[in-house]
């Protein structure tokens, strides 16, 4: 597998790269801010997956997965970050991202991710998961439904036919849904419930 390793840090950045080539890896280039590895995904450097760490200087943390969508590279980005916020890996999640690897994880976890990646599957790290189910299990049992009817395609007027209530009842449901999910769309709100069955894995 071919990856590009990219962190500010440089001793966490070499210690990745040695993990990674002592497991059969190719780590085609390294990078220490996003500016940098802009540089290398779009010198048509191939590469299988992308391990970024989410705060890095230089630009914003989804720009090089953007850069990647235009290109129309096969590339899978996988970030490693140490913040623990649901909201953060719902709005990750809604880019229908590789995955999110939690930096605390031990070094079979990056292994794990990586080779899932590479297999076209999203990874979740169990503390990403445990976050998300937390913020689910705050959901009402009627949100809980009109959820699930969200996540099958649903209209708000074939929920509400569906559930028997009102559109403006069902209206009122979604919008306690969103903001309990930290979501801002509708389209980021039909993403979080086709991901909610990866978080009861």
């Amino acid at each position: 597998m071919k990856v590009i390793v990219a962190d500010d840090h440089s001793l966490f950045r070499l210690g990745i790269t040695s993990l990674l080539e002592a497991a059969g890896h190719e780590v085609v280039a390294q990078a220490g801010s996003v500016d940098e590895l802009l540089g290398s995904v779009t010198s048509e450097l191939a590469c299988d997956v992308v391990l970024q760490d989410y705060r890095m200087p230089g630009g914003a943390a989804l720009d090089v997965y953007h850069s990647l969508q235009k290109m129309g590279a096969s590339a899978k980005v996988l970030f490693l970050t140490s913040i623990e916020s649901a909201a953060l890996y719902q709005k990750l999640l809604a880019e229908n991202i590789g995955g999110i690897l939690i930096k605390k994880g031990d070094t079979d976890s990056i292994l794990e991710a990586l080779e899932t990646c590479h297999a076209g599957k999203q990874y979740l790290d169990v503390t990403v998961k445990e976050k998300l189910t937390s913020v689910h299990n705050k959901l009402t049992k009627k949100e809980n439904l009109v959820l699930q009817e969200v996540a099958a395609g649903r209209s708000s007027q074939q929920i509400a036919d569906n559930m028997g209530n009102s559109l403006k009842t069902v209206e009122f449901h979604r919008a306690n849904i969103m903001r309990k999910l930290a979501v801002e769309s509708l389209v980021e709100l039909v993403k979080v419930a086709h991901d909610r069955t990866l978080y009861a894995r």
